[in-house]
């Protein structure tokens, strides 16, 4: 679930230290989801910045006049005139902190006038009844289009404390006026107001999917066999192949598969959210050894080990791994040669 940021939620931990950013870091590259960016909110973080550094600032100056009455030497606050390269490093510092695994910067367009002006004159949600909240309008507008532009099947929430305008009475779901403008241009978006809401939601579900537990609970006796039906399967060729090139002075007669096991660890898992409640699909490269007798003209012969991995698909319900299937297509087997 791609998951885009409102000011607020990024500015109620300015550094994106906390303990919150950091299980939202988890979800995200167990899920391989993005974060989005939209153009309007680094804006307005990076004026946000300035004006509470330029406050802090100006409180600190108070002191320091103060505290130099008692200093030989005085001590020397940053020029105003640094503010500016303090904003735009700080901005360069959420780029990086975000961009863990997939981040999108989504910028506006100059077209979203015509709609931001009729929006205004209709006092249509985010706008207020006053016709105020331009900067909202055009963050929901910039949404709106990303939404009907991105082709990903992967579901995505706004995360927003701005409740008085995105969110309904309760603070729980998107205002009536926005949910039925999604429906009517057939889009869908979850909301949540903050990223206490949406690990509490979302991200507690799945911290319990870890490459320890995977490797703990999975059935891996079955998938060994079913390796080994499969690579006595593989064509010929591989390891004929394989063989000509560690042993180029001998001539292959023949070769038996003799075993073949898995590593028993998991590599890359992908952890999507299923349909059904507390159901969760998981995608994974797994790495094996198929054990190989290779049978010389000279009715020598030599065993082998190689290395092989593949994709493997199953399904956790209940705390519980279920449908595993994993399909050694020899395009998909990576056979190191």
């Amino acid at each position: 679930m791609d998951i885009i940021l409102d000011t607020n939620t990024l500015w109620s931990d300015p550094l994106l230290s906390s303990a919150y950013f950091e299980r939202l870091k988890t979800y995200v590259i167990k899920t391989k989801s993005a974060i989005i960016l939209p153009q309007i909110v680094r804006e307005e973080l990076g004026a946000v910045y300035k004006r509470e550094l330029t406050k802090k600032l100006e409180a600190a100056d108070k002191a320091v006049q103060e505290l130099n009455r008692l200093l030989f030497a005085p001590f020397l606050l940053p020029d105003q005139l640094l503010i500016e390269a303090l904003a735009e490093t700080y901005i360069s510092y959420i780029r990086k902190r975000l961009d863990f695994f997939y981040l999108i910067e989504l910028e506006y367009r100059g077209e979203y006038l015509p709609e931001l002006v009729n929006r205004a004159l209709c006092r249509t949600k985010p706008f207020s009844e006053k016709g105020e909240e331009f900067r909202d309008a055009l963050l929901w507008v910039n949404i709106l289009d990303y939404l009907k532009n991105d082709h990903d099947i992967c579901d995505k929430i706004f995360v927003s404390d701005n409740i008085r305008d995105f969110g309904d009475r309760n603070g729980h779901n998107l205002h009536e006026q926005l949910r039925n403008e999604l429906t009517s241009r057939k889009l869908r978006l979850k909301y949540c107001r903050s990223l206490k809401d949406f690990v509490q939601n979302y991200a507690v579900k799945i911290e319990f999917i870890t490459e320890d537990w995977l490797v703990e609970h999975f059935d891996w006796e079955p998938l060994n066999k079913r390796a080994l039906e499969c690579a006595e399967g593989i064509n010929c060729a591989f390891f004929y192949e394989h063989f000509s090139r560690h042993y180029p002075e001998q001539t292959i007669h023949n070769y038996d598969v003799v075993k073949a096991h898995f590593d028993k660890a998991m590599h890359d898992f992908t952890v999507c959210e299923s349909d059904q409640p507390d159901q969760f699909n998981v995608e994974s490269w797994l790495t094996g050894k198929v054990r190989v007798r290779f049978y010389t003209a000279l009715r020598r012969f030599f065993y082998k080990w190689i290395p092989f991995c593949t994709i493997c698909y199953f399904t956790i319900s209940n705390d519980k791994i279920t449908n595993v299937t994993a399909d050694f297509y020899e395009e998909e087997t990576s056979l190191e040669l």
